[in-house]
């Protein structure tokens, strides 16, 4: 997938700075009649599913676009109508990873500037720039996740955000028909351009929608989220039936018409992602063990080790692609390959702590077209280094490591626990999606800072977990009480 940027804005219409700056009185309203929670969850997946994909240049701040928009003005909108809440906040062993996260931009613009790395580029380096750097990092990925954090605090809470995932879906499903019919066209008549090259919107014979996101990938990936979330939450019986304009569907009509609308949207990662995901979910509870998520898990670090230090076998991985896909994406795939390589082998050159920031981490050749970094791991190895790169995966891993140590699989189907148990195992895809596109999305933090705070608030092994850890698994079917998901004390 090419390098994706946003359209240029002497392209926009005036759509454009109303939706943007307008976002931030849209979260005010909601908070205002809304109860907070319900109120975040709204605006968040309201400004992620139709703000347009643009922004504008500040001096010295981070860049006026739909994350920061959306991260910013809910956080105002959090301190004008829910500002007790922010003290309710308790930080955790488990919060280190966003933190580290969060402040390697500035520690990778010291190193730079203290060690003299790239001297000809190093007048750009130094406090006020990491600073800079780590205020955006913070604002695009560590608010959403504090936000998670302060709003889901039990099971039932964490429910909501399922939910309103899953609402986001049928929200967005009559744009979607609608592009895959017409072409991806609402974003260009609304905001006045496309958001991406509209020659990649048509695949296997047919249009693939993007609506109001960064490219049809994310799209596809969201949707696919919301299919993945439907099919556990029917599977478990969480949702049995639901009301859409009045008429009442049983929910498994409404998981077989969103895994049908990810086949229709036609992007091969997403089919993939989808089988993985229902494979780890559903051998998980046949064999009553959590093996299949751990070794999807582990496979990430070796990949990322292997690519890395260019041990992977590119070529073989290439050849597979061929017989699977066709020669078409496998030359994509190759492309992708050879990028990676050169932009590795630079990143090696300052492994610890990367090459900061203002694209230091593209090695300019002298000659030909310079290295295009595709997926976010290959970003931020280049520009945060090893270090960098574990934080990341901590930010996405570890909610999945205290979930599965917490819960027995038996208890996965329960109605409370179901959930978080479909929240993890897409935590988890969601990285192997930073295997092969660089696109952020942060509902994911959101979720990620869920989960964590429902971990952080639940006794510790409350006595209805731990007795479901030596019954029966059919015993343990029953619904847990919700009294037992309130912070102990």
């Amino acid at each position: 997938m090419p390098h994706i940027s946003p359209m240029p804005m002497d392209q926009a219409n005036g759509f454009v700075p109303i939706a943007l700056f307008g976002a931030v009185f849209l979260f005010m309203i909601l908070f205002a009649f809304l109860p907070p929670r319900r109120a975040a969850i709204a605006s968040f997946l309201a400004a992620w599913l139709f703000l347009p994909i643009a922004s504008y240049e500040i001096n010295g701040l981070p860049e006026y676009s739909k994350l920061s928009a959306t991260t910013f003005g809910i956080l105002l909108a959090v301190v004008v109508f829910d500002f007790k809440r922010l003290f309710t906040f308790r930080p955790k062993w488990v919060d280190l990873p966003m933190v580290f996260w969060c402040f390697a931009p500035f520690i990778s613009s010291i190193y730079n500037a203290t060690f003299d790395l790239l001297p000809e580029l190093n007048n750009q380096l130094g406090w006020y720039d990491g600073a800079s750097e780590s205020l955006d990092q913070i604002l695009l990925w560590g608010v959403p996740y504090f936000i998670g954090r302060l709003y889901f605090t039990n099971w039932k809470e964490l429910k909501d955000l399922a939910y309103g995932i899953i609402i986001s879906g049928l929200v967005y499903a009559p744009f979607i028909l609608f592009e895959m019919y017409s072409s991806p066209q609402l974003h260009k008549l609304v905001y006045g351009a496309h958001q991406h090259r509209f020659d990649q919107t048509f695949r296997f014979g047919m249009w693939r929608p993007m609506v109001f996101m960064q490219h049809g990938l994310m799209l596809a990936f969201w949707m696919m989220t919301v299919a993945l979330l439907c099919i556990w939450m029917w599977r478990s019986g969480t949702l049995t039936k639901i009301k859409v304009l009045g008429v009442s569907f049983h929910f498994r009509w409404v998981a077989l018409f969103f895994v049908t609308m990810v086949i229709f949207i036609v992007s091969a990662n997403a089919w993939l992602w989808m089988l993985a995901g229902l494979f780890a979910l559903f051998v998980s509870d046949l064999v009553r063990r959590p093996w299949p998520i751990i070794v999807m898990m582990v496979i990430v670090p070796i990949y990322l080790t292997l690519q890395s230090t260019s041990v992977w076998p590119a070529e073989l991985t290439v050849d597979f692609a061929t017989g699977l896909f066709g020669e078409e994406r496998a030359q994509s795939l190759e492309y992708r390959y050879i990028n990676e390589e050169r932009l590795t082998e630079h990143a090696r050159s300052s492994w610890l702590f990367g090459w900061a920031g203002h694209d230091r981490q593209i090695p300019d050749p002298g000659w030909g077209a310079r290295a295009v970094p595709d997926s976010e791991w290959v970003i931020v190895f280049g520009k945060f280094g090893a270090f960098g790169l574990a934080s990341m995966l901590g930010i996405l891993f570890l909610p999945v490591l205290i979930f599965i140590y917490k819960y027995p699989v038996w208890l996965w189907k329960q109605r409370n626990i179901a959930p978080m148990a479909a929240m993890s195992i897409i935590l988890v895809l969601y990285m192997y999606d930073f295997l092969l596109n660089a696109m952020v999305n942060p509902m994911f933090m959101l979720t990620a800072g869920g989960l964590m705070g429902t971990f952080a608030n639940l006794p510790q092994w409350s006595q209805q977990v731990m007795k479901a850890k030596v019954e029966e698994p059919e015993k343990a079917s029953q619904p847990i009480s919700q009294s037992a998901s309130q912070p102990a004390g």
